[in-house]
């Protein structure tokens, strides 16, 4: 049974788009209120009037004043609300000579049982996002505090943590999805953001099939010179959007590992597996494995002066070398802090576009092969090279650097620029890295096309 009106006119049965927020709900639904048969409005919340009038339905019924069961009331009360409803959608469907209705309010994601039950018939989208890139949007869309979306409560709950608060939100909506997917797959189709962008003519096919359109060529070209209805909450970019754009795909990999550690990333781990997602590790955000990291042969002392012999040091996440400050020796007629052996990868997106071995200093120079997306990471001769750190520079930052229009403390602060080893000691060093890195950005093969 389909959405049915008090005049008799019956509609397929609707489908509710249920997601995170910052997971591409308005690119959806502007690709899906572009097909002719398709109406998707803002968000309406219809799955909050239903809950309302359920929670308003326990309370008042009066069958409890008898110790009887509120069940009978909270039944009517998701009827009447359904009817409420569907006389809406009516109007709405007829003014845009439309027939299937899908809404894609944020609150779906939390109510989707009580969705489930009011519309019996309906079809649900679960649309997914990798938690870091999803943490990144939210950050991003929200630099005055963690205020819409939702976010409010679980900033609360982490009020000094707003990575561990966008976290926590995640954790709560997409373990909601994944809980109601596996209790009711049939009525479910899983679509992934990452798909939406990459292959958005594939994905959006598969959606029209799912919940019964008609397949529509030239769709996605349509989607952003077709009018869509402007009133209600959307995302703050898509209305001076002209494309599917796929920029933001890996914007999670700036966001450090040791912001998600313990419990709280074995939780993010556990879903992200559930999903085949990538997994969050040490080595998050470096494009690809670290190799082990060393330094050329140094003398060591305590802090408090006393001798601890020489030799070499391994990597940990933080490049932490507690209890230890470096006497710099010369290394080819230079002192250690104003050279440095590293690996240097461009990144597009979570892949490695270039890279290279280099030394940095005044006179930068690579020392192993140059490779690509389809040379691999660190190939050739540069293999056998020992480095001490791995840069990762992303590519629209790789290219201000190199045209000298970016602070190269703002790119590392941002970690549009992030260092995985052991990285410089002090911001005398951290400079002469930069520096050499920018000298060596200058003069290398041009990675714009690649």
């Amino acid at each position: 049974m389909g959405l049915t009106v008090s005049g008799g006119t019956e509609f397929p049965p609707p489908a509710f788009i249920a997601c995170s927020a910052r997971s591409g709900s308005s690119l959806l639904r502007w690709l899906l209120d572009t097909h002719p048969d398709i109406a998707c409005p803002a968000e309406a919340d219809v799955a909050d009037l239903v809950d309302r009038a359920t929670k308003t339905a326990r309370v008042l019924d009066t069958s409890q004043l008898d110790e009887g069961s509120p069940i009978g009331s909270v039944s009517e009360a998701m009827a009447a609300s359904r009817v409420f409803v569907e006389g809406l959608v009516h109007d709405y469907l007829a003014a845009r000579g439309k027939s299937i209705w899908t809404d894609k309010s944020l609150s779906n994601a939390s109510n989707l049982g009580l969705l489930a039950t009011t519309w019996p018939q309906a079809k649900f989208i679960l649309l997914y996002r990798h938690c870091m890139d999803m943490v990144a949007s939210g950050l991003a869309s929200q630099p005055w505090g963690l205020r819409d979306y939702g976010f409010g409560p679980f900033a609360a709950m982490s009020p000094n943590d707003t990575v561990a608060a966008l976290i926590g939100y995640w954790l709560d909506r997409t373990g909601r999805m994944l809980a109601f997917e596996a209790a009711a797959p049939e009525r479910c189709i899983r679509v992934k953001f990452e798909g939406l962008v990459e292959s958005p003519a594939a994905t959006i096919a598969s959606v029209l099939e799912f919940i019964g359109a008609q397949p529509r060529p030239g769709l996605i070209d349509e989607a952003f010179s077709a009018a869509h209805d402007p009133y209600g909450p959307s995302d703050h970019k898509v209305w001076h959007t002209d494309g599917i754009s796929t920029l933001s795909l890996g914007s999670g990999s700036r966001i450090p590992a040791e912001r998600v550690i313990g419990p709280l990333r074995e939780s993010v781990n556990a879903l992200l597996g559930q999903l085949d997602y990538e997994l969050v590790g040490d080595s998050w955000g470096s494009c690809g494995e670290l190799p082990q990291f060393s330094l050329p042969a140094m003398s060591s002392v305590d802090l408090d002066g006393s001798p601890k012999g020489s030799g070499t040091s391994t990597w940990s996440p933080l490049g932490d070398r507690a209890g230890k400050v470096e006497e710099p020796t010369n290394v080819g007629g230079r002192k250690f802090g104003d050279m440095a052996v590293v690996e240097v990868r461009i990144a597009g997106g979570k892949e490695v576009i270039w890279s290279a071995r280099a030394e940095l200093h005044s006179a930068s120079q690579i020392v192993g092969d140059v490779g690509s997306a389809a040379g691999g990471v660190g190939g050739g001769q540069g293999a056998s090279t020992q480095v001490q750190a791995v840069i990762v520079v992303e590519r629209p930052v790789a290219r201000e650097i190199r045209d000298g229009f970016k602070n190269l403390g703002e790119a590392l602060k941002e970690r549009s620029v992030r260092i995985y080893g052991i990285g410089p000691r002090n911001f005398n060093e951290e400079r002469a890295w930069m520096a050499g890195l920018a000298s060596l950005l200058s003069r290398s093969p041009d990675f714009d096309g690649v």
